[in-house]
């Protein structure tokens, strides 16, 4: 919660100054948000998926929950893709 908060509050302080970027070159706020959004596109795409797992009630949930890496989590979504 912490690091949306944070986010959220360093986006609305930038927004003003990747606009003033206009001033160098008019295609540079384009290409600043475009980036931004592509990499939240693909971090997205990092985030955990519930299909076939019980919804976490709790903390305790939560913490008993295994940890997942990047690897595992690629390798589930490639099981995946192969049974489509």
């Amino acid at each position: 919660m912490f690091l949306h908060c944070f986010l959220y509050q360093g986006g609305t302080i930038l927004a003003p100054f990747v606009i003033l970027l206009g001033d160098i070159n008019p295609d540079l706020p384009l290409a600043a948000f475009g980036t931004v959004m592509v990499l939240a596109s693909f971090a997205f795409l990092l985030m955990q998926e519930p299909r076939d797992q019980p919804l976490l009630q709790t903390v305790q949930d939560m913490e008993q929950q295994e940890p997942r890496t990047i690897v595992t989590m690629a390798s589930s979504w490639i099981r995946g893709r192969k049974t489509k």
